[in-house]
């Protein structure tokens, strides 16, 4: 979650707020241009974002964020190709006006509607969409087939390095606590199966158990779940909460079948298509042993962890991160689960607290949720999607 005072976190779970947004759009000729709430066409800026690849809970994911946005623009259209879109959300606390970074954007897809033009932009993680260069590998004798070795803890730098990203958040320091940092991968592949930056970039978090997004500042960053809480959501700051009623607990990971737990959930993270893992073959007894300390060291970064899956429409908040661990409260009692007669001595103000109450939102206990996907909507309605499969139909299913 981005760093925010106390006063912004009043202002933000508040019905009424007083917001503003600032787009600067800077083209190929170094041309600015500004854009603020007036140029914007009402619900129509928004951005998703997710730390998993599906509708399950995985590792490894580098995900690129998506704005979409229509603004009012009577310019050649053709200047706005490819530029660079970055986006500031301005919140107005009870002391100051309090300002966000959205994000660092290119813009991929446009299209005019009117007096408007709707742009599709991606963020910097596209850039890792291109296959490895043969030179920064081994070659052998043939020079058709390449080796790749190195520290999984090296990779992210690497390849930061490679497609032009910063890699002021991922020098190899970073990983020091990290499962499986500092073991050495590798890989051999043919001239045309070599994979994308993308690819290795993804693999190699998967044995670190972390993922990995482009930051507000438009850095690379790679991050890891924990059961730290950084925002509580309440029936007040909400719409509608639809929640599962399983609890995920000890994930596991799990390669070609193998797993090293009983755990009924242990299949959560399958390895199988991990670059790093194909050379390994499953009938060996070397392999299991080499496998199996990956995944003891994944597992026992994750034992911990504990979520329930569900889905969380609510006003919005942009400091949110995908990745951060959320607490939903206790769910306030609501007229509907009442009769007549049960509330024949309930006095006025308790009446009070039971109006808060929805029908979507009976629930017993608080819980924990992971945001695995935020849709974040400016002056909408913005949700939540926090995922995971019951053990039950991964038992039918897997």
């Amino acid at each position: 979650m981005y760093d925010v005072s106390g006063n912004y976190n009043n202002a933000i779970n508040s019905n009424l707020r007083t917001v503003k947004i600032d787009i600067h759009i800077t083209l190929s000729d170094e041309t600015i241009l500004y854009f603020g709430d007036k140029d914007i066409l009402q619900g129509s800026l928004y951005i998703n974002s997710r730390c998993v690849s599906g509708n399950d809970f995985d590792l490894g994911t580098v995900y690129a964020s998506e704005l979409r946005v229509s603004i009012r623009y009577s310019g050649d259209i053709s200047k706005l190709q490819s530029a660079s879109v970055s986006a500031k959300f301005g919140l107005y606390t009870s002391t100051n006006l309090e300002v966000l970074p959205l994000g660092i954007f290119k813009v991929t897809e446009i299209s005019r509607n009117g007096n408007y033009v709707k742009l599709v932009c991606m963020d910097a993680v596209i850039e890792f969409d291109k296959k490895i260069d043969t030179s920064d590998l081994i070659a052998y004798d043939n020079r058709e087939e390449y080796k790749f070795a190195k520290k999984l803890c090296n990779i992210p730098e690497w390849c930061c390095s490679k497609c032009g990203l910063s890699s002021a958040y991922v020098s190899a320091a970073k990983f020091s606590d990290y499962p499986n940092s500092q073991t050495i991968v590798n890989f051999m592949r043919c001239r045309s199966e070599l994979p994308t930056y993308r690819d290795l970039l993804s693999a190699a978090l998967e044995l670190m158990g972390c993922y990995g997004f482009i930051n507000r500042l438009g850095y690379f960053e790679v991050a890891k779940i924990t059961n730290d809480v950084v925002y509580k959501t309440t029936p007040y700051n909400r719409n509608s909460l639809t929640v599962s009623d399983y609890e995920i607990n000890e994930i596991i990971t799990s390669w070609k079948g193998m797993t090293l737990s009983d755990n009924s959930y242990g299949k959560a993270v399958a390895l199988d298509n991990n670059i790093f893992l194909d050379e390994y073959d499953k009938a060996s007894s070397d392999t299991y042993s080499t496998v199996a300390n990956f995944s003891r060291a994944i597992n026992n970064e994750l034992k911990n962890i504990k979520y329930c899956p569900c889905t969380i429409d609510y006003m919005g908040n942009p400091a949110l991160d995908v990745g951060d661990m959320i607490e939903v409260s206790p769910i306030i009692p609501s007229l509907h689960q009442y009769t007549y007669e049960d509330l024949e001595y309930v006095t006025y103000e308790e009446l009070e607290e039971l109006s808060y109450g929805q029908l979507s939102d009976f629930y017993s206990k608080t819980f924990n949720a992971i945001i695995m996907q935020h849709n974040w909507v400016y002056r909408g309605k913005s949700t939540i999607y926090c995922y995971g499969q019951s053990s039950k139909l991964r038992k039918v299913y897997v």
